[in-house]
């Protein structure tokens, strides 16, 4: 039998699958945007498993918040212990019965079979049966949470959620540490050149590796969730590698920003390797702006005048729409108009910015700009309507996305109960700032729109374009609708849409009066009383 030309080395944690010849000579170096891991990691690294990947990120959420969010497992898990504990306690002196009856000791258990009808045994057998699937269940799928909780597994790592804690406590700046689940063994070979035109293990299982680590280092996800809650069906939290990773930091044999975003995989030719995500993401740039933005409006949240970033971004959104264009010259005017804008509440712009971001806000003002108006936040993208990934600053597409659910429920009358004193902003205001992101949303022909085609609800053109791109996607709407207020005045026929601050979407069916069911308040409203709104001109 021949001797075979090749061998194959498996490497471990995605980097694995490397197939080499023996008279191939091994690179030096892996390709970018991967690269040696530092010495510095070393101590890190000594403790992890070959054969996983692993994403690391500092959360800088307060304590007091993490202590929030870890109650709801301990809570969880406590009342899962209780009811088990519970059952044993109630089904125990049971099976106690059934094991001496099989034994040959007679009780309530025992049974003769010559005593019972066939009925009579059917129903023992299938009331047992079910006690013990029940049971079975109860032992296999559930007791493991309350237990793999409190003292881990080599599932998640050899830690536990309770030993983590105990050992670090909670603090504002912690260390998290995922590892990649089963999908790291299918991969193969992500180092592989690209030259291999997607063979096996190669450019398929590259796209599985960077579409898995781009989703999870996401600045978006790691700034608005907590790092306990990132675990999800490709990552779960090492807890042994927080605690070593922690104490690392502690003994300062590594620093803290060492594993500000860190990801790292194991391959036989090369030992361990990092990402750099400044080029593995081509929005890396970007994000980090969109970083800055979150900080700010955080920072302004925290004082009292979160209204001020909204008006902020409503400004910057309108000037880079204009038609002549965002040049040096109008972004220095722009800049001059939110100074005064901030200044009017007592706030200096360059050294609130300064404080909460840490970095000069003249700087990349261009870009900055940029970044600010195609900013979302957390109030939805059109993408979770089937659109593409576009950004809309939160008084447009919110006012979008409640004339576009108005379109999809049929909606074209509102109850008569609702005073005037409450119409504000209005459908003109609405289609001027559709007509803002026409190059954004020019589907369906929507930059052939005349302003005035869309001054009523009821206009078809305008709703039926809108409303044609969401089709059967109504149900996510819900998720980003607030901030809204749907009113119709006594003395209009058309309905108008009120924005203030904290509120929700009030959305009425037409009433029981013109024969058609009534439902008020699809969601629940927390504005009160809103006074007199501002009529759009």
């Amino acid at each position: 039998m021949a001797p075979k030309k090749s061998a194959k080395s498996r490497g471990g944690g995605g980097g694995g699958g490397a197939t080499t010849s023996k008279t191939a000579p091994k690179p030096l170096h892996p390709p970018p945007p991967l690269q040696l891991a530092p010495d510095s990691l070393k101590p890190f690294t000594d403790r992890l498993s070959p054969a996983h990947v692993y994403i690391a990120h500092v959360d800088g959420k307060p304590a007091a918040f993490k202590r929030k969010i870890f109650m709801v497992p301990i809570a969880m898990n406590l009342a899962v212990a209780a009811l088990f504990l519970w059952r044993v306690w109630y089904i125990g002196p049971y099976y106690i019965q059934l094991l001496q009856s099989t034994l040959g000791t007679e009780n309530a258990t025992t049974l003769r079979a010559a005593d019972l009808s066939r009925a009579d045994i059917a129903a023992v057998v299938l009331r047992r049966t079910a006690t013990f699937v029940l049971d079975f269940l109860l032992v296999v799928f559930v007791w493991p949470w309350p237990l793999e909780f409190l003292l881990g597994g080599s599932r998640i790592g050899g830690g536990s959620p309770v030993f983590w804690r105990w050992a670090i406590g909670f603090r504002d700046r912690e260390i998290y540490v995922r590892r990649s689940r089963s999908w790291d063994a299918t991969i193969g070979d992500v180092v592989k050149s690209a030259n291999n035109n997607g063979e096996a293990n190669g450019g398929s299982g590259r796209n599985v590796f960077w579409g898995k680590v781009r989703d999870a280092t996401a600045p978006l996800l790691l700034q608005e969730k907590t790092g306990y809650l990132t675990m999800n069906a490709d990552w779960d939290l090492d807890w042994a590698a927080m605690v070593d990773a922690t104490q690392l930091v502690d003994a300062k044999v590594m620093p803290l920003v060492a594993f500000k975003v860190l990801v790292l995989l194991h391959h036989n030719d090369f030992g361990w390797l990092c990402v750099d995500l400044d080029t593995g993401g081509a929005n890396a740039k970007e994000e980090e702006r969109r970083k800055h933005v979150f900080a700010f409006r955080d920072a302004l949240a925290a004082v009292g005048k979160e209204d001020l970033f909204f008006r902020w971004i409503e400004i910057i959104q309108f000037e880079t729409s204009q038609p002549q264009g965002f040049t040096a010259e109008r972004q220095l005017e722009v800049a001059q108009k939110v100074r005064d804008l901030f200044k009017a509440s007592d706030i200096d712009f360059d050294e609130f910015w300064k404080e909460s971001v840490g970095s000069d806000p003249m700087a990349g003002t261009g870009a900055s700009f940029l970044a600010l108006a195609l900013f979302a936040g957390a109030h939805g993208r059109l993408a979770s309507l089937g659109l593409p990934c576009v950004d809309l600053l939160p008084l447009d597409g919110l006012l979008l996305l409640a004339l576009l659910l108005l379109r999809l429920l049929g909606l074209a009358l509102l109850p008569d109960e609702l005073q005037a004193g409450q119409v504000g902003l209005g459908l003109v205001c609405l289609a001027r700032l559709v007509q803002l992101h026409v190059s954004l949303l020019c589907r369906l022909r929507l930059e052939c729109l005349a302003l005035a085609s869309a001054r009523v609800a009821a206009d078809t053109q305008l709703l039926d374009a809108l409303g044609g791109l969401v089709d059967g996607r109504d149900g996510r709407l819900g998720l980003v609708a607030r901030r809204l207020r749907v009113v119709r005045s006594s003395s209009e026929s058309e309905p108008s849409f009120f924005f203030w601050p904290g509120a929700h979407m009030e959305i009425s069916f037409p009433s029981a009066s013109r024969g058609l069911r009534s439902r008020e308040k699809c969601f629940p409203p927390v504005l009160g009383e809103v006074g007199t709104g501002t009529a759009a001109a």
